[in-house]
């Protein structure tokens, strides 16, 4: 089981670029947001990859209303049975090392920035669910 992290940085002009490792050395520093209560119910974990991914996108959503020039790093990790818990910051270290996964194509089209956060954000996350669905 893969544990994935989710970097959707953001160049100071609203240009935001996701990137999605699997495993690697997660986001550290910067400001851990809440995740919204009841996202997740009944507790802080899910055995649903989306459904944590989509919870930590919320709320880098939720902050992106007020912060739209910081770069947001999610983290859902996996605790070794299928069990995810997912985290997100704004600002701090990005992730690095693991496997870097392609972005499915032309998500992002035509390059592989957007002005959408959302967007952004659903593209990573598909690429980590695709990743998971493969067996990862």
């Amino acid at each position: 089981m893969s544990t994935y992290n989710i970097t959707l940085a953001n160049d100071g002009s609203g240009n935001i670029t996701p990137t999605v490792r699997r495993i690697g050395t997660p986001a550290s520093g910067g400001t851990l947001l809440t995740i919204p209560a009841g996202e997740l119910f009944p507790g802080t974990t899910t055995l649903l990859l989306g459904l944590a991914g989509g919870a930590a996108l919320r709320a880098a959503l939720n902050s992106y209303a007020t912060n739209p020039t910081g770069a947001y790093h999610i983290t859902l990790t996996d605790n070794g049975t299928g069990v995810f818990t997912p985290l997100v910051r704004l600002g701090g270290t990005a992730a690095s090392g693991g496997t870097v996964l392609t972005q499915p194509a032309g998500e992002l089209f035509p390059g592989s920035t957007t002005l959408l956060m959302g967007l952004a954000g659903g593209s990573a996350l598909r690429a980590a669910l695709n990743d998971r669905s493969a067996g990862n």
